[in-house]
Formats: C-alpha cells, structure tokens, sequence
C-alpha cells in the first residue's frame, strides 16, 4: 500500500550502466571516486543493487582489464568481476 507498494523488491533492483559511465570512464590513478567496472560494481553491489544492464563495454585505459573489453577475455572478467559482488547482467 501506498509507496511501499510502488517500490522495488531488493532482489530486482537494478541500474543501467549508461547512468554510472562518468565512473567507468574515470581515471583510476586521478580520483579517490570508483573508477572502471569493477570499482564501480563494488560500490553498487555495496548500495544493494543486484542487476545491472550494459551500455557499452569502455572504461579508461588505467581501471583494471584496460580500456575495452569487447573481447571474450573481456567477458570472462566482466562476469568475474559480476559474480565476485554478486551481481547479474
């Protein structure tokens, strides 16, 4: 009933990327601040997401796994990072 009704079960909350990619892009060796894909799912996985949806695979040069992870190599990380923060793409 009311907003308790309207919100979403923690179990399916989730983000699309596209809102975070200013973090993603971030250069990890100039701010304190997440930077790359997974600072970033750390922190989310830390504010109870569970679920994030893709908007590209880039990240800066410096966060770790490089600039881009287009790559099966890329993925295999991508899903390491996702199942280390218990995360679901």
């Amino acid at each position: 009933e009311g907003v308790a009704a309207l919100s979403v079960a923690a179990t399916k909350r989730g983000i699309i990327l596209y809102t975070v990619r200013d973090a993603t892009g971030r250069d990890p060796l100039s701010s304190d601040l997440p930077s790359g894909f997974r600072e970033v799912f750390k922190e989310l996985a830390r504010y109870g997401y569970k679920q994030v949806e893709f908007a590209g695979y880039g990240q800066h040069a410096n966060a770790p796994g490089g600039a881009n992870l287009e790559s099966v190599e890329g993925a295999r990380l991508l899903r390491s990072w996702l199942d280390e923060y218990g995360l679901r793409a």
